[in-house]
This record gives C-alpha cells, structure tokens and sequence, in this order.
C-alpha cells in the first residue's frame, strides 16, 4: 500500500510543504525537520524532511601584494556551507559558474568547505567571480551561490 498525504490550503488547493514550524509548550516556534506518519498497514512513511545549505557569507575576498606586478596563488576566505535537516551524508560539489579573468579553482571542490584562489593575479586588476555548490542528499539537491574576489597590490 501507498501512502499519500496531501496538504491543502483554505481554498483546498494542493500545497507542497517547504518550511514547518510547530510552537512548542512555552510559546516558542520550533523548526520541524521531519514528519513520518504510519499508514493503514503499520508502516512509518517519511512524508517531508526540511533541508537547506547555507554558506557562511555570500562574498568571499582575498588578497595580497608585493614589489612585482604579479603574485599568487592567491586564497579568499574560507567558504563554509552549513546544512540543516538531511541524513548527514551529503554531497558537496563546488562549480565556477562565471569569472572576469584568471584561472580560478576550489581549494576543496568536494567539500563543505573551501577557498577560492587565483593562480596569477596582476597589479590593480579586479578578479571577479561567481560560485555554484550543489549539496545533495538522497533524492534532495540545494544549490547555493557566492561570489569571490581577488586583487594584487603592487607595492614596488
């Protein structure tokens, strides 16, 4: 036997759940992370589960300088993506999505955690670019996007 659960809104409309929270005895709303209900034969049926990634900022910077007009590698901060709700086996795969110039690359692609650098920045250019993590968990994929930033200051 299958079981279905539909929520509907006021106007009966089927509504999918995204977001719950429930108040708890002291007045406080409290997140839900997971409903499981049992359905007619006994069974316990995971019908919903909250899942979201959020990165420690949205904008990451780095730089450095020196007497040449060039330098690097060069780090931003450290991105970190903080995940709530899922099973605590999630995937993390980091993508460039767009740059202004530069070989850019993740310090750590597959993690929850990385730097972006600049293998070669130059004097007084701005080195720009756009990130993508996809963070999956069993059938549940978030993807999240932040922004980087680079400079070299020649100080010759």
């Amino acid at each position: 036997m299958t079981a279905i659960t539909h929520i509907n809104d006021s106007g009966n409309t089927d509504r999918t759940i995204t977001k719950c929270y429930i108040m708890d005895s002291s007045g406080t709303d409290r997140l839900v992370q997971k409903i499981i209900v049992r359905d007619s034969s006994g069974v316990d049926r995971e019908v919903f589960i909250y899942f979201s990634a959020t990165p420690n900022a949205t904008y990451f910077y780095g730089s450095g300088s020196g007497a040449s007009s060039s330098g690097g590698p060069i780090n931003t901060a450290i991105c970190t993506i903080t995940v709530v709700g899922g099973s605590g086996s999630e995937t993390f795969a980091w993508s460039l999505v767009s740059y202004n110039r530069g070989a850019w690359t993740a310090t750590s692609p597959s993690t929850n955690a990385t730097a972006f650098t600049v293998a070669t920045a130059f004097a007084e250019l701005a080195y720009n670019s756009t990130w993508k993590c996809t963070v999956v968990d069993g059938d549940i994929t978030v993807e999240v996007i932040v922004d980087a930033a680079i400079d070299w200051f020649n100080t010759a």
